[in-house]
């Protein structure tokens, strides 16, 4: 995440605040941590922990909503099948996102969804575009809220049947490019209506348009 002094940071899913401690430690006195947990209990834990420290703000709310504001970093500690709007929105120019991307299953033992056969995506916007690459494999909790519902427009089935014949190919290490609100051009790991990741690099005339 190459996370500087002064940088603008947001914590989507932050539990009770561990990894928002060392962000903000990363961020320095002049830079500002927004951590987001839905959970009500976990976020007044995390504010608890958290009160001493001058460059966080927790915040009780639904992580794909945030951040409202445009930020250097945004780090997601749940996984969903798509990038929210807000992510993408509000990443700066230069700006770095990564987060899980993976299909729920449930888990028979206390009926809680999990990510499983994902991979940790990471994004840097570029005046252009958006680069994507794929950071490896990861098994992840699923997160609560409204990523649930994936803003997706059609069959749900089939878009995360979609996604899980792309996560079985393992070729994932082959990402070079997110396409946002566009048409398919290229050959991709996995292409959506209105969103893909593309094996091409970012070219420098493309838009960034989403949605």
């Amino acid at each position: 995440m190459q996370i500087n002094r002064g940088n603008s940071v947001a914590h989507i899913g932050c539990g009770t605040g561990y990894y928002t401690s060392i962000l903000s430690k990363l961020t320095g006195d002049s830079g500002l941590v927004t951590a987001i947990e839905f959970d009500p209990v976990l976020a007044d834990s995390a504010g608890r922990n958290l009160r001493d420290n001058g460059n966080i703000r927790v915040i009780q709310g639904d992580g794909c909503v945030w951040p409202q504001v445009p930020v250097d970093r945004i780090y997601v500690n749940f996984a969903s099948s798509r990038p929210a709007k807000s992510w993408i929105e509000n990443l700066r120019v230069g700006g770095k996102l990564i987060f899980p991307l993976g299909l729920p299953i449930e888990q028979s033992q206390n009926k809680r969804s999990k990510a499983a056969k994902g991979i940790f995506l990471f994004v840097q916007r570029e005046p252009s575009g958006y680069k994507a690459s794929s950071l490896g494999p990861t098994y992840f909790v699923w997160g609560e809220g409204s990523h649930d519902e994936t803003a997706i427009h059609y069959n749900r089935k089939k878009y995360l049947k979609q996604l899980q014949d792309s996560i079985e190919t393992k070729k994932a290490d082959r990402i070079r490019s997110l396409r946002l609100g566009k048409a398919k051009t290229s050959d991709e790991w996995f292409s959506g209506d209105d969103w893909g990741l593309s094996y091409e690099p970012l070219s420098k005339s493309s838009s960034a348009d989403f949605y």
